[in-house]
């Protein structure tokens, strides 16, 4: 009987040994790899580089000739984002915001301010620039198991504001010399160009940021007395603002006999351009001389929209918006006082500019 039971127990202890065991294996396997996705892609903000301010404040203020000129805003931009691609997916890319690039301001404050000619110039503004964005592309996958990886966004980042900067003159009495008083111009601006990956489970979205501003300084002279002498104050003129095109991906239209593709096309968006408009002159006080030509406001500048390009797919095409435009108003002169006396050619308002919205074409469906 003893023997019997020992018997059987060391045939059950054979057994069991014999049974397989069955371990769980991580995702990726010989037969079926796990299809990897391209890394992201991000850029870092740019600061401001923008021009440095004069000011004079006291009772009896005297410049001579050519006296006071503020810094003009340098160069800000960031870098080119690329997402990697992979058989997972394209990976993802976004540029930062650039910084402002504003022109510096001159300011005089006092009882007292009698400004040589050619005195109290403004910076102009600079160049800001948004870098580039290109998401990443889904590569092709292995023959025995396609891959449906969907192509990577992109979006680029804002650019800044490059403004023309102000002169302002506030006291009792103003004398303005011939050719006085200039406020800087309005810079360029521009946001980065945005690009959808590719991918056969459809086609990465775009969308380019808004670009800034870049209106015209003004010229501001405030006091009792203001004389304003022969082509004196003279506004700036608006400059350029452009915001990026945007192209959406598109789904890759061939696909496999087995594993057809039905992927839809990237949407793409622009962003919206920013004002370009010319600055004004305003002459605010009791008694009001002006000399020939003097007044003489900004024009507006160019501002546009990007192209948005949407993407194509058998699952559809994309869709397309484009941002809107910004303004490019003219610049206007204005005298408020209680004796204005004007000579000749003096007083002209500013031309208005261009304001251009981009395109749009959305995607197209494939048979």
């Amino acid at each position: 009987m003893r023997t019997s039971l020992f018997a059987s127990l060391v045939l059950v202890a054979t057994l069991a040994s014999a049974v397989p065991v069955i371990v769980e294996r991580e995702p990726g396997f010989p037969s079926f790899p796990k299809p990897a996705k391209g890394g992201n892609a991000q850029t870092g903000d740019s600061g401001n580089v923008n021009g440095g301010d004069v000011v004079n404040e006291g009772w009896k203020i005297k410049n001579s000739p050519w006296a006071n000129e503020a810094g003009n805003g340098g160069y800000t931009g960031t870098g080119t984002a690329v997402g990697g691609y992979g058989p997972g997916g394209g990976g993802n890319a976004f540029s930062g915001n650039s910084g402002n690039a504003n022109g510096g301001n001159v300011g005089n404050f006092g009882g007292t301010i009698v400004n040589g000619k050619g005195a109290n110039q403004a910076g102009n503004g600079g160049t800001s620039v948004s870098g580039n964005a290109y998401g990443g592309n889904g590569k092709r996958g292995y023959p025995s198991f396609p891959s449906f990886g969907k192509g990577g966004n992109a979006q680029t980042g804002n650019s800044g504001n490059v403004n023309g900067g102000d002169v302002v003159n506030e006291g009792g009495s103003i004398w303005n010399g011939w050719g006085a008083n200039q406020a800087g111009n309005g810079g360029y601006t521009k946001s980065g160009t945005a690009v959808g990956g590719n991918g056969k489970g459809g086609g990465g979205n775009a969308k380019s940021g808004d670009s800034g501003n870049a209106n015209g300084g003004s010229v501001y002279n405030s006091g009792g007395y203001i004389s304003n002498g022969s082509g004196a104050n003279k506004a700036g003129n608006g400059g350029t603002s452009i915001s990026g095109d945007a192209y959406g991906g598109n789904a890759w239209k061939r696909g496999y006999p087995s594993f057809p593709t039905f992927g839809k096309g990237g949407n793409a968006q622009t962003g919206d351009s920013g004002n370009v408009n010319g600055g004004d002159v305003v002459n605010d006080g009791y008694k009001i001389f002006n000399g020939p030509f003097a007044n003489k406001a900004g024009n507006g500048g160019y501002t546009k929209s990007g192209t948005a390009v949407a993407g194509n797919g058998k699952g559809g095409g994309g869709n397309a918006y484009s941002g809107d435009s910004g303004d490019a108003n003219g610049g206007n002169v204005g005298n408020f006082g209680g004796v204005v006396v004007n000579d000749k050619g003096a007083n002209k308002a500013g031309n208005g500019g261009t304001s251009v919205s981009g395109d749009a074409y959305g995607g197209k469906a494939y048979a």
